[in-house]
């Protein structure tokens, strides 16, 4: 996925196009919602300016696999593609490809159970999808207070439940791609926090058969934070430390010692070639060694410590 791909598709569907609204229920179920016209055409509007806003007009973000969500960087966006697709949001592949045959009914069905709203903006050529969660205050019952309203020349009580939808979205699905504009979303609502820590939990035992750390307590009761955890499973996916750990031990144990920040948070124990990680600033450190954060400037030869890492292309002879 490319941030290009992702114009393009907007710039698909914001003319020609029309838009469904579907309500997530709280039982699982997504049901059709039957909207007047104009109502329609507003709420297209509305959510067609708020992509262009996101992707178009602000094209300063990164658009990154989620395999490389670090909490360090900023102004990006992290995508699913269709071979990791989170299983907790696999409904929204689903409801991509079938649909839905049930309409929201106001007999049958309650304003109360909205836990989600999904908006299909499509013409023949291009859908985009939108999931935006719904939260309780969103729902203004009618009961709860007295709402006046105007009524010709005078005021009225409010008789009817009323729904703010406003323009943000918490996910994007396109072309296979679940593109993630609300982590928190995600990792509040959908499990995905602890996903994370479990992931991080699984990879620290290959860390450990790296035979490099003389003792894992630190590190393994540090993974309790979403922060650490993210940055070794980020690590263990894209960077190229832990390859060099396993097949040039000495090199890297010889990068740490000369290292002018790590030398003072990494002790090398010199009789059984491993390091040592007694606090959690050395734990950060490793973690940042890991994930080879820990740069040099072929320009200035000044030393850096950075996260945000844009891969370039290599140069061609």
């Amino acid at each position: 996925m490319t941030k290009d791909q992702i114009v393009t598709a907007i710039n698909h569907v914001k003319d020609d196009s029309g838009l469904e609204l579907y309500f997530v229920l709280d039982d699982g179920s997504i049901k059709f919602a039957r909207i007047k016209d104009d109502a329609i055409n507003e709420l297209k509007e509305q959510f067609i300016n708020e992509l262009i806003q996101l992707f178009v007009e602000d094209d300063g973000y990164s658009l990154l696999n989620i395999q490389e969500a670090d909490d360090g960087r900023g102004d990006v966006f992290y995508y699913f593609d269709h071979t990791n697709i989170y299983d907790n949001l696999k409904f929204i592949v689903d409801f991509s490809e079938s649909g839905s045959n049930d309409t929201f009914s106001f007999d049958n069905d309650e304003l109360g159970n909205i836990r989600a709203f999904i908006i299909k903006i499509s013409n023949e050529n291009k859908s985009i999808f939108l999931y935006k969660k719904h939260y309780p205050i969103n729902l203004l019952k009618q009961s709860s207070v007295l709402r006046l309203i105007k009524s010709d020349d005078k005021f009225d009580k409010l008789t009817q439940d009323v729904i703010n939808i406003d323009k943000s979205f918490d996910f994007l699905f396109l072309d296979s791609h679940i593109i993630i504009t609300k982590m928190k979303t995600l990792e509040r609502f959908f499990g995905y926090e602890d996903y994370i820590k479990k992931t991080a939990l699984k990879n620290l035992a290959l860390i450990e058969a790296l035979d490099f750390i003389d003792d894992i307590q630190h590190i393994q009761q540090s993974l309790g934070k979403k922060r650490y955890a993210k940055k070794l499973n980020k690590a263990l996916q894209t960077s190229p430390v832990p390859k060099m750990i396993e097949d040039e031990k000495e090199k890297v144990l010889e990068f740490i010692k000369k290292h002018p920040l790590l030398e003072n948070r990494i002790k090398v124990l010199e009789d059984d070639k491993k390091i040592e990680l007694k606090s959690i600033k050395s734990v950060e450190a490793f973690l940042k060694l890991l994930d080879d954060d820990y740069l040099k400037s072929d320009l200035t030869k000044m030393l850096y410590e950075s996260s945000g890492k844009n891969k370039l292309p290599t140069a061609q002879p």
